[in-house]
């Protein structure tokens, strides 16, 4: 069954050799992810703050003085007269695949870059001479530590009509399944403070760009569906200003997919998210880069992630890779066994990793990361999370292991001893502490190599009977001495 959806981003194609700017390489991008019979539609991405293609309504990329590879592979297919966005969408055509383009609502890579001077970096020369002229057009030009605060102000018209006018030249140019509108890059579209505001604000653009994408399908003579991708949490969507409700109850939102920035999120509210959006809503989850954060700053990354992200996720539709397009370049065959086997039930026959992993929020909200977690209760009767010495963590599960196992990952002033001793449940079942499974890098290894965060000193393991586990929350229980010491990891491991 066809599951996966990859977003083919705004850098990956172009950094293929220089004989690759053809129409027939332009195809073969396509007829790879079509070969594994897992992959149901592609999404190609048409922007940065510049038009990856030769806009009439937008700065192009392909302008940017530079040789790099990106600007000069761009400019060959300029040369060549080779239109990469009609060539892909064709080729998805005629071998039965979706064929999407996506629009970044608000990309900022190099705007941080350009402010902090950073002369040479890879994106310093992407921002457009619009954005470089109006400061006054940024939703926080008083800041500059990073590249949000440099990122385009949707509360001026201005700025709406300059991303309203991308929207219907790409829907007016290109005959293409669907048109995504990507509000992850980069998520922040508004003032801190307007972001109320912005929730009519951001439903106004969306409605328009379902005008333009109505009037192009008496073009093209078939249905073009919107799809947005937006925070997994609901909350989150609110605090940025998406109104995701009301745009799949107006019928602007045929398809959305729930991601993070950077990671995977293991707790996206599923049902809620189908209660509040209806049947007719398809719901995608983007386990983003195989990235997995226990806390802000306790980072690892490993396939493992993903896959057991996938294999636990019920209630979704498909899946949208994100940024693991790339593997195409450098573990082309090794990527393509992993498509293949994603494909369910294959995605039961492969180690899984379901961490116990925070979720990403708006600036400003409540941080919702229980770990760390001292051993030390450090309050007593005041926090209803942890109300005695035990220690909850709630997991979804992947479903069908011959081999289950508990793991906690505990900070270096941690004593060993008292670890051994410490008292887990699964499903209140006393569990028995048992040899760590090898925490190996996965048969597609992951370009940033860490399988666990920098700050866990030690695991410790322990094996979870048959039958314990089961579909929806599962709560592993700690019982430790209230001594020095953190729980900062936790998953359950599945192994075949």
């Amino acid at each position: 069954m066809k599951k996966i959806y990859i977003n083919q981003d705004n850098h990956q194609f172009y950094l293929h050799p220089a004989e690759d700017m053809t129409e027939a390489g332009c195809r073969a991008l396509v007829d790879y992810y079509a070969e594994p019979e897992t992959v149901k539609g592609i999404l190609f991405c048409t922007n940065v703050q510049r038009a990856l293609y030769d806009s009439n309504v937008w700065e192009r990329f392909s302008n940017i003085d530079d040789d790099n590879i990106l600007m000069t592979n761009l400019k060959l297919l300029s040369r060549h007269k080779v239109d990469q966005f009609a060539v892909w969408l064709q080729r998805c055509r005629e071998l039965n695949l979706e064929g999407w383009l996506t629009m970044r609502m608000n990309d900022c890579h190099g705007l941080g870059e350009v402010v902090q001077g950073k002369i040479g970096s890879d994106c310093y020369k992407w921002p457009t001479e619009m954005w470089l002229a109006h400061p006054e057009l940024r939703r926080a030009p008083y800041r500059s530590e990073r590249s949000w605060e440099g990122a385009f102000n949707y509360m001026l018209k201005n700025v709406r009509d300059h991303h309203l006018a991308l929207a219907e030249e790409i829907l007016n140019r290109w005959d293409m399944y669907g048109l995504e509108l990507d509000w992850m890059r980069w998520g922040m579209m508004v003032p801190p403070g307007s972001e109320t505001e912005a929730l009519s604000v951001l439903t106004t653009v969306v409605r328009q760009i379902r005008c333009y994408a109505d009037k192009a399908e008496k073009r093209v003579g078939h249905k073009i569906l919107l799809a947005h991708r937006v925070p997994s949490n609901i909350e989150t969507c609110l605090d940025a200003g998406y109104d995701v409700i009301t745009w799949a109850r107006e019928g602007l939102a045929d398809m959305i997919t729930f991601s993070s920035f950077g990671d995977i999120d293991f707790s996206c509210q599923t049902r809620l998210w189908r209660a509040l959006l209806g049947e007719k809503t398809v719901m995608n989850l983007c386990p983003e880069f195989a990235t997995v954060k226990s806390y802000p700053g306790g980072v690892a990354y490993a396939y493992d992630f993903l896959t057991g992200s996938i294999a636990s996720s019920e209630g979704f539709d498909n899946f949208t890779l994100f940024n693991d397009c790339y593997q195409e370049l450098y573990v082309h065959e090794e990527f393509l066994t992993y498509l293949r086997r994603l494909g369910n039930p294959g995605v039961y026959e492969m180690p899984r990793r379901i961490p116990f992993a925070c979720s990403a929020n708006y600036p400003g909200s409540n941080r919702r990361a229980a770990l760390p977690m001292p051993l030390r209760q450090p309050c007593e009767g005041t926090d209803f999370a942890r109300m005695e010495q035990n220690i909850s963590l709630r997991f979804p599960y992947g479903g069908k292991a011959a081999n289950a196992f508990l793991l906690a990952g505990f900070s270096a002033e941690t004593d060993r001893q008292t670890v051994e001793s410490m008292t887990a449940r699964m499903n209140t079942v006393l569990l028995n502490r048992t040899e760590c499974p090898e925490i190996r890098e996965h048969e597609l290894k992951h370009p940033m190599g860490r399988c666990l965060p920098e700050d866990v000193s030690f695991l410790q393991a322990w094996k979870i009977p048959d039958g314990v586990l089961h579909p929806g929350n599962n709560v592993a229980e700690f019982l430790p001495e209230p001594v020095d010491g953190s729980i900062v990891w936790a998953e359950i491991t599945l192994l075949p």
